[in-house]
């Protein structure tokens, strides 16, 4: 970078490196010894952060006073007698050696990393075979929420009670073929879709699930021989609904329009309840109920490289789309009992909405039903035709995005120890980010900017860091635009803009990112800049919150 480096100030969005770990499990390590440097322990980054402990009955005098005003020092933790300050890591070794030696202070650490001991230890999540899991981003997304407590209820054919990744994960369901509270599953649909929403997670055997810690009200609308009818399915309806359930998944349907059904999903729908319902697996744009109610909550399903589910039902009733093909959960047969299996379809697709729901209701269990409904559709990644299109919605639901956009900690999105700074009151509007035939473009309107404030651009490829290294500084600009040529075709890249004020950064704007699908050119070809092709680029807000 040409201009003079802007340093990260723990006084302001420094916290970008702030360690956390927000799981209850954690592990630190042991506390250095006081005759030792563990340069291990001191990362390689260009800045280290040290904690020192001091005597407050001894007076420091000038050599603590001078390395408070060298370093950037962060007195927060002062209530304890403790002070964080931060160094150039080549001089760390030297400058805690230094400390130790210095009268009044009683210990020096580096500012150890926490360690995050949580991560599915599930053999089908780490063996790769869930990859709807991926996908969707579900493993940033339980960083802010596991769906706790909430309760789903699966319309179905019942539920495994004896399977290994379902016991505790259910709340006393009702059976609509003999008025009993036995919701046993001998169809195995059920059981697979109430494992994708809500099996448990991280016991070291099976599969993962959406959100873990939501709780499953099965309701037997679909008997043993996997055979169900309207009436029951209404019956299951008013229900659910009834018992204050607030999300309700429906993986059934049929071709006839009937008004009674379309009483029930809208006695739903009054009542402030989400509805998601599969599109059905006919791979044509014909009605099927309850899918084509326009108050149910219809989604089409996606494979895995986010192309279309070839059987999945397509039409103005689809709202949003989720992944469908070889998706591995729990199940049950006569011949194995409780077992596991992969299926496809948009039965697969709908569990995995209602479980996003689930995530985005634990966080805020206040949110009105078109609240739910945007944060949904808002935080979806857009596919195929730009907006909304008949084949995917919306989108494909991203739990990431989703959860965050409700999250009191929205903009925080992480993943392991580093952290994106929360978007605060930064002056520049209007940013965009266009990809062309070989660069992105990232222009912002810079009138309120004043001229002594300088816009620092960071690059990252990933909208979430695993280490210091997933983010780049490119430059720094008083203008209102910049062009990144350093790109790669296909690549997708994530921009910050930081503002910063007489060399201190004090705040910086939400991301965005341009997923770049450049227009391949023979070396005999023109270097002029092309139009985007329609469908070829996207330019997205980070965490968009757009009311529809």
């Amino acid at each position: 970078m040409n201009q003079s480096r802007v340093s990260w100030v723990p006084s302001t969005i420094a916290a970008f490196f702030l360690m956390l770990a927000l799981q209850s499990q954690i592990a630190v390590a042991a506390p250095l010894a006081q005759d030792t440097v563990n340069q291990e322990a001191l990362n390689q980054d260009e800045v280290v952060r040290l904690m020192v402990k001091r005597d407050p009955s001894v007076q420091i005098g000038e050599r603590m006073a001078a390395l408070s005003i060298a370093s950037a020092a962060n007195s927060t933790l002062s209530q304890v007698g403790w002070e964080v300050i931060e160094v150039d890591a080549s001089r760390a070794p030297a400058l805690m050696a230094e400390l130790q030696a210095t009268q009044g202070i009683v210990e020096v650490t580096p500012d150890y990393p926490l360690e995050l001991l949580w991560d599915p230890n599930d053999p089908s999540f780490i063996e790769g075979h869930q990859w709807s899991l991926d996908k969707i981003g579900a493993n940033v997304a339980w960083e802010f929420s596991t769906g706790e407590e909430i309760v789903v209820a699966v319309l179905d054919s019942g539920i495994d009670p004896n399977h290994p990744d379902l016991v505790g994960r259910v709340v006393t369901g009702h059976n609509f073929f003999d008025d009993s509270t036995d919701t046993t599953d001998l169809c195995g649909h059920g059981t697979h879709v109430s494992g994708i929403i809500a099996g448990a997670t991280n016991n070291a055997i099976g599969m993962a699930s959406v959100a873990h810690q939501a709780k499953i009200m099965p309701l037997k609308v679909i008997d043993d021989e996997c055979k169900g009818s309207y009436s029951r399915l209404m019956q299951a309806i008013i229900y659910a609904v009834d018992q204050d359930v607030r999300i309700l998944s429906i993986t059934s349907g049929g071709g006839f329009e009937h008004d009674g059904l379309h009483d029930a999903i809208k006695y739903a729908e009054d009542k402030g309840v989400l509805v998601v319902v599969a599109a059905g697996n006919r791979g044509d744009d014909l009605p099927f109920y309850p899918g084509s109610f326009a108050e149910s909550f219809t989604t089409s399903g996606t494979d895995q490289n986010d192309n279309r589910y070839e059987k999945t039902n397509y039409g103005e009733q689809i709202d949003i789309s989720a992944p469908a093909t070889f998706i591995y959960s729990t199940y049950y047969n006569n011949t194995d009992g409780s077992t596991y299996a992969y299926m496809s379809g948009t039965s697969m697709a709908a569990p995995h909405v209602a479980a996003v729901a689930a995530l985005i209701l634990a966080v805020d269990p206040k949110l009105t039903l078109a609240e739910l409904k945007n944060a949904l559709i808002d935080s979806a990644t857009d596919l195929g035709e730009p907006g909304w299109d008949p084949i995917f919605g919306w989108g494909r639901v991203t739990a990431w995005r989703a959860v965050a956009a409700v999250s009191p900690a929205a903009g925080n999105v992480r993943l392991g120890h580093y952290r994106i700074p929360t978007p605060a009151l930064f002056e520049a509007t209007g940013i965009t980010a266009t990809p062309d035939a070989d660069s992105i473009q990232l222009n912002w309107l810079q009138s309120n900017v004043e001229l002594s404030q300088t816009v620092v651009i960071y690059r990252s490829i990933v909208p979430v860091f695993e280490a210091s290294g997933d983010i780049t500084e490119l430059d720094a600009t008083t203008t209102g635009s910049y062009s990144d040529t350093n790109v790669v075709v296909d690549q997708e890249y994530f921009y910050w803009l930081v503002q910063a004020d007489n060399d201190v950064e004090i705040t910086v704007s939400d991301a965005i990112g341009a997923k770049v699908q450049l227009i391949a050119q023979s070396p005999e070809e023109s270097k002029v800049p092309e139009e985007p092709v329609p469908g070829q680029s996207e330019v997205v807000l980070f965490m968009p919150m757009v009311q529809r």
